[in-house]
C-alpha cells in the first residue's frame, strides 16, 4: 500500500469552478480535472491541506477557495502546470474567497499573506512523500 500524510481535509462534494488557466490539453489528475476552457471540477472525497494558516481554519468563506488553490498548487507540483503561474492561482484563491462572501479588503489580506510563500508549494520538489505499508 501507498500513502501520503499530511491532508487535513477531504471534499464530501463535487467542486465546479471557472478559472483563468488556459492549458492546452484537458488535465486529470487524481481527482482534479481542468479543461482546456478553463472549467475546474475536484471530485468529491478530494483530500487536500485547506486553509493552512491556523487562525482562519474554520473561516467558512476560505474552505472552498483553499481547496481550489491546492488543487491548482497540486498541478504545479506535479507539472501539470507551470510553477511559474502561481500568483494565478493564488488569485483564483482571492476570486473564489470574494464569491463565497469574503470582504474584498480580508481576501486580500489573506492573498498578500499567502504571496509571501512565493509559490513555494507550487514547486515540483515540494511533492509530497509517498509511504509504504504492508
Amino acid at each position: 500500500m501507498e500513502y501520503k500524510i499530511g491532508y487535513g481535509l477531504e471534499t464530501s462534494n463535487i467542486i465546479y469552478w471557472q478559472t483563468g488557466f488556459r492549458p492546452e490539453e484537458d488535465i486529470h489528475y487524481h481527482g482534479i480535472h481542468l479543461y482546456k476552457d478553463g472549467r475546474l471540477v475536484i471530485d468529491e472525497n478530494y483530500a487536500c491541506d485547506g486553509v493552512s494558516f491556523f487562525p482562519f481554519k474554520k473561516v467558512k468563506v476560505l474552505i472552498r477557495a483553499a481547496v481550489i488553490h491546492d488543487a491548482l498548487s497540486e498541478l504545479m507540483r506535479n507539472e501539470l502546470l507551470s510553477s511559474r503561474d502561481w500568483k494565478k492561482a493564488d488569485r483564483e484563491m482571492y476570486l473564489v474567497a470574494v464569491n463565497a462572501g469574503a470582504y474584498k479588503w480580508f481576501a486580500k489580506s489573506v492573498v498578500k499573506g499567502l504571496s509571501l510563500a512565493q509559490g513555494y508549494y507550487t514547486n515540483p520538489k515540494q511533492k509530497r512523500k509517498i509511504h509504504h505499508a504492508p
